[in-house]
């Protein structure tokens, strides 16, 4: 992936769906890459999380009744829930970028960033979001009721004059009401601790379709060689490679990745398509497998 993959066009729509996302309802969603105007059929599935809404169905359920003839709530509700997923999404492309353009992505150092809410040019932008001095504030459902509350008494009926005090055009840096502020943060709070659990995933949860053909053939070639999956005699380079992906459920290429194989392919420290296989594919593996292509590689690799 090159560059200017960076500007790329990413696009969230509900798994089952492929439609646009309802706010206020659980589900999983699928995160894709698209150029201009391309639907998404069209467009490559790059990962999916699983979508928690802003409140829990209960809350929220609660919540309408309680203000059943009170539009203004709703439309406050449902400019609360936009922001919770501006903030997701920006946490999504964030962690995008980094594993998928710029290919240097390092788990354990950014979980430790994320987790002392460090805060540089390479850290998740939910992080400069955070006030360290509000860090408990996650009621949202009791700050969105306070909020409503103060909207009539002051019979303030637009949501930007009851949040914000200025027409900043960017979100976190526009001057806020007491109780904007209050209602805003919770919502980031929120989402720092929602994100955290799927940071903690292997990389391997993207999709591993972006594995590429000289991987898929090193691959093919540990496994002969290891004898984990022994390459027939009579069996081409291709059907074996179609086999081991069948196996392991990987979807590759097996047309182009025979172009890179060999049955006795080098195995290096460095190289670029072996860290792909032990980041992208050994996680996926059956731990007897692994437990044996590990004991192959290490006693395998050479310099360079």
């Amino acid at each position: 992936m090159i560059r200017k993959d960076i500007n790329t066009l990413l696009r969230f729509y509900d798994c089952t769906t492929r439609k646009s996302i309802d706010y206020t309802k659980e589900g999983m969603i699928s995160v894709f890459r698209a150029i201009g105007q391309k639907h998404v059929e069209e467009g490559e599935e790059l990962f999916k999380f699983k979508y928690t809404p802003l409140l829990e169905s209960c809350e929220y359920l609660k919540l309408l009744k309680q203000y059943e003839n009170a539009p203004f709530f709703v439309e406050l509700y449902n400019y609360f829930s936009s922001v919770y997923f501006f903030l997701l999404e920006s946490a999504f492309k964030w962690y995008f970028e980094n594993t998928k353009v710029y290919n240097a992505f390092d788990n354990v150092k950014q979980l430790d960033i994320y987790d002392t809410k460090y805060v540089n040019d390479f850290s998740c932008p939910i992080v400069s979001y955070l006030e360290t001095d509000s860090l408990n504030n996650i009621n949202f459902y009791q700050n969105i009721q306070s909020l409503y509350r103060y909207s009539e008494q002051n019979d303030i009926k637009l949501v930007g004059n009851l949040i914000y005090i200025d027409d900043n055009e960017i979100l976190f840096k526009k001057q806020k009401t007491a109780l904007g502020k209050i209602a805003l943060n919770s919502i980031v709070n929120i989402v720092y601790l929602r994100f955290r659990p799927f940071l903690m995933q292997p990389q391997i949860k993207t999709k591993n379709n972006k594995i590429k053909g000289p991987s898929i053939a090193l691959f093919c070639s540990i496994l002969n060689q290891s004898g984990v999956i022994k390459k027939g005699f009579d069996e081409s380079p291709e059907i074996y490679i179609k086999r081991v992906s069948t196996i392991y459920k990987l979807e590759s290429n097996p047309a182009k990745a025979r172009q890179y194989f060999n049955e006795m392919m080098d195995i290096k420290t460095n190289d670029k398509y072996l860290k792909i296989i032990i980041s992208h594919i050994l996680p996926t593996l059956p731990k007897e497998a692994v437990s044996k292509i590990n004991n192959f590689i290490e006693s395998k690799k050479l310099n360079g």
